[in-house]
């Protein structure tokens, strides 16, 4: 009897931690969450996660998956995505690969599964206690298989074969620079197969925690998201993280969206949320229906603690008046991608000083400067999301 398929699934690989909120623990309820029916094929079997634990124990599945495997063949089982993590050995990663193989070729459906290599190595410029050089070597072939790689700047820097601490001082001013560099050596050693999609984790910044997304299916499509750090480490975040990403993927989001709504989940599970500290609201103007840079400002806003109202995209002049009116907001954030639309920003701060409504507009967008902004009555200039950030700090507190 073959299985029917009515929502996406997606074959997990990972290990499953007896106590600790991590990896399959906390895979399986996000993707389920999602709306993607999520089927565990545990790597490892761990009496804790490995952060922080001592005389865990730990035994490997690798006699086990080939047998699932063969059973999920007989039954016609068949997966819209391969999804892989922590692996416990070298030998496991060649057992993963003919996984992906058998299963990451087709979802029975005419189409062709997502596979997500999440190549869990180290974090902080070393490899996990767990891993061993040959073993970094191994999820490096693996990670030619896949569509889409999650790695952290430690894990990427170690599958490139790059210093992690030079690569950790350079971010700190340029960390889109370094991330470019690091993707390019990933696909590089991919050898030109599958792998067209690259998303860098953790890379600390003076501007905070910056996550960088590649992605070469749409040409080549780079985006950069920063986030404020939240001051210590939670395990599992980077496992919600890439289950997330993946859930959105396949709900049809592209590369930049899904990472940007993991981001945002991300956050939300490292407790970083803050009471607020007032109200700002914020618009794409008029016309204009870009909007993944106005959506960070307001994750990076709501997660300093201020109450963001958020009016989303094309929106006209009098219902950005009517919500400051509404909301008794001090700060009002607008965004225009195209120059054609930047008449339309200036309509609406117009409007908002015909109003008489005592606020302050900060403003921003690819085609705007200093000066555009001063010409067109705006009181501030932001050129990114921290730097909106550091003004509502300087404004509201």
């Amino acid at each position: 009897m073959r299985p029917e398929k009515t929502i996406p699934r997606a074959a997990a690989l990972h290990d499953l931690s007896c106590f600790g909120r991590c990896a399959l623990t906390v895979i399986i309820p996000t993707l389920s969450a999602m709306g993607v029916q999520c089927v565990p094929v545990p790597t490892a079997l761990l009496s804790t996660h490995t952060g922080g634990f001592s005389g865990m124990y730990f035994r490997e599945t690798d006699e086990e998956i080939p047998r699932i495997a063969d059973h999920f063949d007989e039954i016609g089982l068949r997966f819209d995505a391969v999804y892989t993590g922590f692996l416990g050995s070298e030998r496991q990663a060649d057992i993963i690969a003919d996984f992906i193989r058998r299963f990451g070729e087709s979802d029975g459906k005419g189409g062709t599964p997502t596979v997500l290599v999440d190549p869990v190595l180290g974090d902080d410029g070393e490899l996990y206690h767990t891993c061993t050089p040959a073993l970094t070597a191994a999820m490096t072939r693996l990670c030619a298989a896949a569509d889409v790689i999650t790695p952290n700047i430690t894990e990427a820097c170690l599958m490139c074969g790059i210093d992690p601490a030079a690569a950790f001082a350079e971010a700190e001013d340029a960390p889109a620079g370094v991330a470019h560099r690091l993707s390019d050596r990933l696909f590089e050693l991919a050898g030109g197969t599958r792998l067209r999609t690259a998303v860098i984790t953790g890379i600390h910044c003076r501007g905070g925690i910056a996550t960088v997304t590649r992605d070469l299916s749409c040409g080549d499509n780079e985006s950069v998201f920063i986030q404020p750090r939240v001051g210590r480490d939670y395990p599992g975040t980077g496992d919600i993280f890439a289950s997330v990403l993946l859930g959105g993927l396949l709900s049809g989001a592209t590369a930049a969206q899904a990472a940007f709504e993991a981001i945002k989940t991300k956050i939300a599970a490292s407790g970083q949320a803050q009471g607020s500290k007032g109200k700002i609201v914020i618009a794409t103007v008029k016309g204009d229906v870009h909007d993944i840079g106005k959506n960070i400002v307001r994750v990076i806003l709501e997660n300093y603690g201020y109450d963001v109202l958020d009016l989303g995209r094309d929106v006209d002049p009098e219902r950005v008046v009517e919500a400051v009116r509404q909301t008794g907001a001090k700060l009002v954030g607008l965004s225009a991608l195209m120059t054609t639309t930047v008449p339309n920003m200036q309509a609406t701060i117009e409007a908002l000083h015909a109003a008489h409504l005592d606020c302050k507009v900060m403003v921003g967008g690819a085609v705007l400067t200093p000066d555009y902004a001063r010409d067109i009555g705006a009181d501030y200039y932001c050129k990114d999301a921290k730097a909106s950030a550091d003004l509502a700090k300087q404004l509201l507190g």
